[in-house]
């Protein structure tokens, strides 16, 4: 959308005859499009609408004011004030309103509002009669680079450009009118009259770069004689801001999408490289370390051993705080459970990595042919995590199930101990605490069924594992009817009362606690050697 001063010229010409009279009304601004309402002598209310984007900068009418629009501050000592005359800055795409301001007396003075569309700092201001900046829209403040445009500051035009109807010199034209002279189409003569009487008329039609633009005149036989300047530049002007948001946005969708993917395909192939290493080399290693090992004597330490299973010779992963053979076979057996950990897990994930690259995959051809932004932020909804997090969504409070099968669940926090025991539990399901201790608040789901014995013991044991008394012995464990448990008046979150308790006694059991799942499995201690 070339707005070169030749549009400039055309777009005072088409509204001079209907600003010079009329009082400025209003100024609204939403972001970078600012709208300038005007009543004329009849009565009849006018809104321009000028977009101050670089790259969109136009000036057109516009039927309504957005709501999102706001009053602009830096106006309103101009509200109110009569339009004696419109002009453009010769070949410059820069607006003058000449103002007359009264203030609260009655009085009057001259003022002058400032249109500039040229360059990257597109801006609006207003300047006082003594040649001072009044405000702007864009405050550019002393000791910044570049032009300083604040109030109180003498007021300091854009650098001028040369008028190429006096210098006679066709490299001084627009671009776009350079080239017409070089192509033949036009004389500068022509255009410099032209440029004088203003009239010129609307067309639109493709461009050298193959968009769609409106300019002054016709470039090919493709182009189309357009009724209104207005029309065509909202037209064709939002249409192109709406289809550049739409490109910049499928832009940052798609590379977002392509890291997504880029980091399911690393995890599929980190599992494919895994699956060609076996995990079994490393229980191999840790059972014919214990078999040979007594057989070297002390301070022995060999690099390699032969594997019994390949008969392949297999380096000793030997490390400086090992104090022998069995420290070493102690960081075999551990390798050789994080890899079938690892291999567990991955068998459990891949599916999901799987599903998960077609989705992607799927949204990524869905976001290339959106149409609207709207549509496009539908297809670039998260797809999900890299987990089974979708379908096993995390679970409020800690869950463990007894050796009966009832299940047993436990607060991590205040807020979950508090939510535990009097939203989730029923009336009559179990309800366990460490005596004088603080810790979490332990439910065994048993309902109104009786509750197995060794079930009361393993949640009984996992109050006294996540408490404070957690690493002692003989803890003494309360446990009562839900129903029994009453908050503490004026007590924090989680802190109550109850009646009816009975007490158990526990010590916390390493294994039992495996077995539930609170403490992950240890390694076995290697046997002795034998003799």
């Amino acid at each position: 959308m070339p707005f070169d001063a030749l549009v400039m010229r055309a777009v005072t010409h088409e509204w001079e005859p209907v600003l010079t009279g009329a009082r400025l009304l209003a100024v609204r601004q939403d972001g970078p499009r600012v709208y300038l309402s005007v009543g004329g002598p009849t009565g009849a209310r006018t809104t321009l609408l000028v977009v101050l984007t670089p790259a969109y900068r136009r000036i057109q009418r516009e039927d309504t004011v957005p709501r999102a629009a706001r009053p602009s501050a830096w106006a309103d000592r101009l509200l109110g004030a009569r339009i004696h005359a419109v002009s453009q800055v010769p070949w410059e795409r820069v607006w003058h309103w000449q103002l007359e301001l009264a203030d609260e007396v009655g009085r009057t003075a001259p003022a002058t509002l400032v249109i500039e569309l040229a360059g990257h700092l597109t801006n609006i201001l207003w300047i006082a009669s003594d040649g001072t900046v009044g405000d702007a829209y864009r405050r550019i403040a002393p000791g910044r680079p570049g032009r300083t445009l604040y109030p109180g500051v003498p007021y300091t035009p854009p650098p001028p450009v040369a008028n190429p109807c006096a210098t006679g010199r066709v490299q001084d034209l627009p671009p776009w009118a350079r080239r017409m002279v070089a192509d033949g189409r036009s004389r500068l003569d022509d255009l410099c009259r032209a440029y004088a009487a203003g009239a010129f008329s609307p067309w639109e039609g493709p461009g050298p770069d193959g968009a769609r633009h409106v300019w002054v005149f016709p470039l090919s036989e493709a182009w189309q004689a357009q009724d209104s300047w207005s029309r065509a530049w909202a037209r064709w002007g939002d249409a192109r801001e709406r289809h550049d948001a739409l490109e910049d946005a499928r832009r940052s969708a798609l590379a977002a999408l392509d890291r997504q993917m880029e980091q399911v395909e690393r995890q599929l192939a980190r599992t494919a490289a895994r699956a060609a290493d076996d995990p079994e080399r490393w229980r191999r290693l840790g059972d014919a370390l214990l078999t040979v090992g007594p057989s070297w004597g002390d301070g022995a330490r060999p690099s390699a051993l032969v594997d019994p299973v390949t008969g392949d010779l297999v380096e000793i992963p030997w490390r400086d705080e090992d104090a022998g053979y069995k420290d070493a076979a102690q960081h075999a057996y551990h390798q050789y459970k994080k890899a079938k950990a690892a291999e567990a897990a991955e068998r459990r994930l891949v599916p999901h990595w799987t599903a998960l690259r077609g989705r992607l995959a799927g949204q990524r051809a869905a976001a290339a042919a959106a149409d609207s932004l709207a549509a496009l932020a539908q297809h670039t909804k998260s797809p999900g995590r890299l987990t089974e997090a979708r379908d096993n969504p995390h679970l409020p409070y800690r869950r463990f199930v007894g050796q009966a099968g009832t299940e047993i669940w436990v607060g991590r926090t205040e807020a979950e101990n508090q939510s535990l025991t009097f939203q989730a539990a029923r009336p009559d399901d179990l309800w366990f605490h460490v005596k004088q201790y603080p810790g979490s608040h332990v439910l065994l789901r048993c309902g109104k069924n009786p509750a197995p014995r060794p079930d009361v013991a393993d949640a009984a044991m996992l109050a006294a594992f996540y408490s404070r008394a957690g690493q002692g012995s003989s803890i003494p464990v309360d446990y009562t009817a839900r129903k029994f448990v009453k908050k503490r008046p004026h007590g924090q979150p989680g802190q109550v009362l109850y009646v009816r308790e009975q007490t158990i006694y526990v010590t916390p059991d390493p294994l039992a606690l495996t077995r539930l799942g609170a403490r992950r499995e240890q390694l076995a201690e290697a046997p002795p050697p034998s003799r």
